[in-house]
Formats: C-alpha cells, sequence, structure tokens
C-alpha cells in the first residue's frame, strides 16, 4: 500500500491482510525515493490514512524503527495507536538490539556456584580480574 487511494482498491480484492511498504509510501507522499528522509511522523501519518480507508487489517513497514531500541518500541506502539496491526522492522532495529544487548552492563555475578565455607576460594562473584585491580597486582 501507498496511501489510502490504494487500500480502498486492495480493499475490494478481499486479501486477508495489506502491506504497506515504505518505499512506495514515501515515493507516492514525498515524490522522493526511500533515502531515509521520511520521518517517524511521516510515516505513522500514512499509517492512519490507509488503515482509516481501510477495512481490511494493515500491516506496515517500520523501516529500522527510527533509532535505538527505544525508537523501536515507541515506532510500534504508534503504529498500532494509528490502525496498523503489525509493524515489520527491519535488519537496522535488529542490529540495535544486538548491539545494546553487547554493550549492557553485564551483572557481576559468575556462573560458577559459591565456594564452601572454609575453602578459602575468593567469591565468585569477584572475578580474578576484578581482585588485582588494574595492573594485575593482588
Amino acid at each position: 500500500m501507498r496511501g489510502g487511494y490504494s487500500a480502498k482498491i486492495a480493499d475490494q480484492m478481499d486479501f486477508e491482510a495489506l502491506y504497506m511498504t515504505g518505499y512506495g509510501t514515501v515515493a507516492s507522499h514525498l515524490g522522493l525515493p526511500d533515502a531515509g528522509i521520511a520521518t517517524y511522523t511521516d510515516m505513522v501519518s500514512r499509517v492512519a490514512v490507509i488503515a482509516g480507508g481501510s477495512k481490511t487489517p494493515l500491516i506496515a513497514d517500520g523501516d529500522t524503527g527510527y533509532g535505538g531500541l527505544l525508537n523501536v518500541q515507541y515506532a510500534v506502539r504508534g503504529y498500532a495507536a494509528a490502525g496498523a496491526i503489525a509493524a515489520s522492522c527491519g535488519a537496522a532495529a535488529s542490529a540495535a538490539a544486538t548491539q545494546t544487548a553487547n554493550t549492557r552492563p553485564r551483572p557481576n555475578i559468575s556462573p560458577l556456584p559459591p565456594p564452601r565455607p572454609g575453602s578459602g576460594a575468593p567469591p565468585a562473584s569477584r572475578p580474578a580480574a576484578r581482585r588485582r585491580g588494574r595492573r594485575g597486582r593482588l
């Protein structure tokens, strides 16, 4: 789907769902190729027009989610509020999720069980590198 008019035509075809493509929507709305020019606000307004003009459920292209993980969540909720039943966010959103997961501070917990009392072993929750300090000294 690219706009309200194409949604009305597709609505008469008895499809189970409609898909709003990002490239087609940007091209028909702004007259430009989809090169990251369209903002979240542009696209969510297009979702509202297409979903509002159709009785068929709409799945909308969520591009990259328009930023990091919080933006992805915000975009998906905004698309849902505008009338989409689902939003597909691309590989960049997936990469942002992976990057965020890989840079998230890890809790200072070792997967090893705690030492037995009286064994003299250091606590499992303190990694050896931390006990030694910055220069490796005890």
